[in-house]
């Protein structure tokens, strides 16, 4: 008689699952129980019998039946080490029967499905299901949209809303993830999402309508017909009832295209004609854009008419409405502090912008005083662990403006090192974690956080994130032997994250670019003449500091005036500077180059910047990434050598000279502190931050 019904119990003599033919055997033949002693537990000879013959159906040889001690100990249930009788723990066909294939291949099946059934029965105690509706600014449900969530255990697959906006997607257990929504012609939301317990979780999500230009003059038509690139756009004119048409060539059955020129900025968007939409996975979605689809037309190889009617474009709401039918959810919370930031953030983003315009953007400095101040009061007053874990991880990202050391440490202090607000740090929490560890100035304190961080944290990423922290930290310190654990476990833990790869390009053994390796070969288009072309032997017998940058890289515009005063100081002396842009457009550095820093050397342009053979060949990772090169081809220092006030010193070094007479840097050298990141790093999707704060 079975004293469980389940389809598997717990046997805890063997401390792992039992079948539930296995839980028999813990009873005597009448019910009564009997107790687990050494002198009872059966043998591993009778374990495997009882397999055989009780659950596969698979008859006892004649030897094992008759050895005593084995079979008979463990069949009768009595323990007491003799035969087991005729007819008592074994079955009359188990005895000398056959049992057909068929019936040892249905108990084996019956077997399998009860123990998937039970393992599925234990994921989905855990497991947590977002549910809701997606619709656009009008509160109606868009022509097409997407949910795509990401975090641990999910990958960042695409899941379609419904036609009428309804969609569903399931996390394996409670932790920090990412939603992100899109919709045709509305921006896409990046949405925190913190499930603090399994169980459904339901929301209403309004999404804002894309930002368009004023006016629609410069419309223009690219898609599969010309790779989808600017050159060889197709202009659309404008016809009397205020749409826009374009003649577009077509050898498929289908037309793939979206529009430039409509809305605001240089990304295209997808146009109002279109009999379905397709996601496009060609470029990373971002933030406040609506970059994600592509309209499809049917063509029958021929020429199509495209047409677009401003009209029909949606418009509303500046930013999206998040709704949840239970507001007193962490969820509710934490997404309502993310939306607060969003728009502190814009508030920084149009004050610069403002700055730009008027020409003064190199003297910009932004009064976080107020928005410190208000966070401040909200830390203090919220009770709930996670919600004021949560705000002070914000707070770091305010406070670049104004360090706080108090508000640092009391993060390593207060959040435990398994929080899942780490994983609420979109492109990786390794930017914040660094500047909490230049704000908190207790680097043994940090260290130890960090490494308590990798030991226990459930999220992968999130480990990998703080290892790779905590390597950029020891290679700087010169702890080789801290380094090169470090760098073992990340490239071995973690091989497939970004972080190895950084970390192989930045302090692997074997990588190309290391000081006495030659230089690989290169060739650069310039700046101003694009037929010019750089290439590694004109610099043959010089002296060259390559410099990979771009105008919106907070941390390389911050090394110009260093840049300029060696410039002065070592041009005599045999040293060419050879600034790479990694900007969009060629005009966008020559109006650079217009105000504040003239960086009178020379300059190329590099066309698809990280994703180019160049930033590969040289293994970039972040930019700024200088490197000096000597007259005989090899590379002579890279890095961080030749940063702020070591670029001097490594100069002096290189080609002669009194690496002091410089003294320290002066008012134009932007400080290295806390205020400004040490890199920029491409992202594979990017949302808005707060500016002065480079995606990771």
């Amino acid at each position: 008689m079975l004293r469980h019904s389940r389809p598997a119990s717990w046997d805890w003599s063997k401390g792992s699952i039992a079948p539930a033919g296995l839980a028999a055997s813990v009873a005597a033949d009448d019910g009564r129980p009997v107790a687990r002693t050494e002198a009872s537990r059966p043998s591993v000879h009778a374990r495997r019998l009882l397999i055989r013959t009780r659950i596969m159906g698979v008859p006892p040889s004649p030897k094992s039946r008759d050895q005593p001690g084995k079979a008979g100990r463990y069949c009768a249930g009595r323990g007491t080490g003799n035969r087991a009788a005729p007819g008592r723990g074994i079955s009359a066909h188990e005895r000398g029967g056959r049992v057909p294939r068929r019936a040892v291949f249905m108990r084996v099946l019956t077997l399998s499905a009860i123990l998937i059934l039970w393992w599925s029965c234990a994921a989905a105690q855990d497991s947590c299901v977002v549910h809701g509706h997606v619709l656009g600014c009008d509160g109606k449900p868009m022509r097409s949209a997407f949910v795509r969530p990401f975090g641990p255990g999910r990958s960042g697959h695409l899941a379609a809303a419904t036609p009428d906006g309804e969609f569903q997607v399931a996390f394996p257990r409670p932790g920090g993830y990412f939603l992100v929504f899109g919709g045709v012609h509305h921006q896409t939301l990046f949405m925190p999402l913190l499930i603090e317990r399994p169980g459904p979780l339901e929301l209403t999500v309004r999404l804002s309508a894309a930002s368009y230009r004023s006016s629609f003059d410069s419309v223009q038509v690219v898609g599969d017909f010309n790779d989808y690139k600017s050159e060889g756009a197709l202009p659309m004119s404008r016809r009397t009832d205020g749409t826009l048409i374009a003649s577009v060539p077509c050898d498929r059955d289908t037309l793939r295209y979206q529009l430039l020129g409509v809305q605001t900025g240089t990304l295209p968007i997808c146009g109002t004609q279109a009999d379905t939409f397709l996601v496009d996975r060609r470029n990373p979605m971002l933030g406040n854009q609506s970059n994600s689809f592509i309209s499809v037309l049917k063509a029958e190889r021929k020429p199509v008419q495209v047409v677009f009617d401003p009209a029909r474009l949606p418009r509303g709401y500046d930013e999206p409405v998040i709704t949840f039918a239970d507001p007193l959810r962490v969820a509710a919370r934490i997404v309502d502090i993310s939306q607060d930031m969003s728009r502190r953030g814009r508030r920084i983003s149009d004050a610069l912008a403002a700055a730009k315009a008027a020409g003064r953007a190199d003297s910009f400095h932004w009064d976080a005083s107020p928005d410190l101040k208000s966070l401040a009061t909200e830390i203090d007053g919220e009770r709930a662990t996670l919600t004021r874990a949560y705000l002070l991880l914000n707070y770091v990202h305010l406070a670049v403006y104004a360090p706080d050391s108090t508000k640092a440490r009391r993060i390593l202090a207060e959040i435990p090192p398994d929080s899942p607000v780490w994983s609420l740090e979109w492109g990786g929490p390794d930017k914040t974690f660094y500047d909490i560890g230049q704000m908190a100035k207790r680097p043994a304190l940090w260290r130890d956080y960090g490494e308590r961080v990798v030991a226990a944290h459930p999220d992968s990423s999130v480990r990998a994130a703080f290892l790779y922290d905590l390597l950029e930290e020891a290679q700087k310190s010169g702890d080789k032997e801290r380094a090169g654990r470090y760098y073992t476990q990340l490239v071995g833990d973690y091989a497939g994250s970004q972080y190895a790869d950084w970390s192989k390009k930045q302090y692997g053994p074997n990588r190309a670019v290391m000081v006495h390796k030659p230089c690989p070969d290169f060739a650069l288009a310039g700046l101003e003449d694009s037929a010019r072309v750089y290439r590694a032997a004109d610099f043959k017998g010089k002296y060259v500091l390559i410099d990979f940058w771009a105008t919106w890289c907070g941390p390389c515009v911050g090394e110009l005036a260093s840049l300029h005063r060696a410039h002065e100081k070592f041009k005599g002396r045999g040293l060419v500077i050879l600034s790479v842009s990694f900007d969009e457009k060629r005009e966008t550095v020559k109006r650079f180059r217009s105000g504040k820093w003239p960086m009178p050397w020379l300059h190329a342009f590099l066309p698809n910047g990280f994703a180019s053979g160049v930033a590969a060949a040289f293994e970039i990772v972040g930019i700024p990434r200088p490197i000096l090169i000597g007259p005989d081809g090899t590379i002579v220092a890279v890095d961080e050598d030749l940063r702020g006030e070591k670029l001097d010193g490594t100069l002096a070094r290189a080609l002669g000279g009194d690496a002091g007479r410089l003294g320290p840097r002066g008012a134009l050298t932007a400080p290295s502190s806390p205020r400004m990141p040490r890199w920029s790093r491409p992202s594979q999707v990017r949302s808005r931050r707060p500016a002065g704060r480079s995606p990771s």
